[in-house]
């Protein structure tokens, strides 16, 4: 039961709110001092204290300064009555959450209650959601122990402070995408979203909409993956992909900071950071007539190409016990690695699918496997075995 309490002065207005809250499921605990409230809170650890602003003794504001002391997270609803809105607006500067205001209404009460509690919770999911990304998408998420693939990464984690147009190459599932993330969570845009856009996956009569917006002058007016990603990063995945058009406007985007809307009005400043991938070779497209040499020429600058799995082979135990590890934390297992004869296996395969295919197969294994994965559990979509 969450337990609301409540610092008043006025006993009969204790009374009524502890009725009221009570009716609603609320557990309700009150003192008529500011200095036995704080002592009360500290014991009780109330969800929610409803606190007046004018006490004798500690007033409302010493009693906030101190519950904000002792726990930073207290929701506090500060009790005010006409005249004092001003003193009220000054306590949520000091850290209170919202006030009431006398004459005190049932439905209000009730509401701001829930209102903070709901919004206590989607902070704390919000937090746990970017300590886990935080986690997640870094540059030591990136599993390796292979030359090739650390002197990757180091150019990565240079490249990051530098806030420049950055390619990264490879084939089919390298881990571009992770290295793209870890490149923005790396860098001074980090607290900034990251827009993503896979440029494959749209037709080209409606690509320009997603990624620029409908065009319309007016709201309500739909806008796109440029404008989303002002101040942060934009993501382009398979930009050898994108239309010859849409590559001349991102080129004019990255040369002049600004965003001429399709309705023609005044250009909007956009900055962005630039972080585009590619299987393909950008600058035989460009020769070709295929791909904007001016925008080619620009985001190789800084370019990183991440190696096939079949070039960081010492990397598959790594990687395939990341793997398992990761499916022990997800489905709740305790599978503990692979026999010898299963790592045999994973090790003689050439791994056309790279990072992504090893994952699919380890977590195929998984699903039948005890309690570690034997050579049988492993199956191999494609039999094309190293020697």
């Amino acid at each position: 039961m969450t337990k609301v309490m409540i610092i008043d002065d006025d006993d009969a207005i204790c009374a009524i709110l502890k009725d009221v809250l009570e009716i609603e499921g609320y557990e309700v605990t009150y003192s008529l001092s500011g200095e036995e409230g704080v002592k009360k809170y500290m014991d009780e650890l109330p969800s929610v204290l409803l606190l007046d602003l004018r006490l004798p003794g500690m007033d409302g504001l010493q009693v906030l300064k101190e519950i904000a002391s002792f726990d930073p997270d207290a929701i506090v609803i500060m009790i005010t009555g006409y005249g004092s809105v001003d003193s009220a607006v000054g306590a949520i500067r000091m850290g209170a959450t919202d006030y009431l205001q006398k004459p005190l209404s049932n439905d209000e009460i009730t509401y701001k209650i829930e209102t903070a509690l709901r919004n206590k919770t989607l902070m704390k999911e919000l937090n746990y959601l970017k300590e886990y990304i935080n986690k997640r998408f870094t540059m030591n998420s990136i599993v390796r122990e292979s030359e090739v693939m650390t002197s990757a990464v180091e150019m990565l984690q240079k490249i990051s402070a530098y806030d420049k147009p950055l390619l990264i190459a490879g084939e089919q599932g390298t881990g571009k995408d992770l290295a793209a993330w870890a490149v923005h969570h790396s860098g001074r845009r980090k607290e900034k979203p990251m827009v993503v856009f896979d440029c494959a996956a749209y037709p080209p009569n409606i690509i320009d909409n997603e990624l620029f917006g409908d065009g319309k002058p007016h709201p309500p007016r739909k806008i796109g993956k440029i404008e989303e990603a002002n101040m942060g990063t934009l993501y382009l995945d398979r930009i050898d992909w994108l239309a010859l058009h849409a590559q001349e406007t991102i080129l004019n985007i990255l040369q002049t900071k600004t965003f001429k809307p399709r309705h023609g009005g005044p250009p909007i400043p956009c900055d962005i950071h630039l972080i585009a991938s590619t299987t393909a070779d950008l600058r035989a497209l460009s020769r070709q007539g295929k791909f904007n040499a001016q925008l080619a020429d620009l985001i190789r600058q800084y370019e990183v190409l991440l190696p096939p799995l079949r070039e960081r082979e010492n990397d598959i135990p790594l990687l395939a016990m990341h793997f398992v590890e990761e499916a022990n934390k997800e489905f709740n297992l305790a599978i503990t690695g692979f026999e010898p004869g299963a790592m045999r296996k994973l090790l003689n395969y050439e791994w056309p699918g790279n990072v992504r295919e090893l994952r699919n197969v380890v977590r195929a294994a998984i699903t039948q496997a005890q309690q570690t994965i034997k050579e049988k559990d492993i199956t191999i979509p494609r039999q094309v075995l190293v020697n």
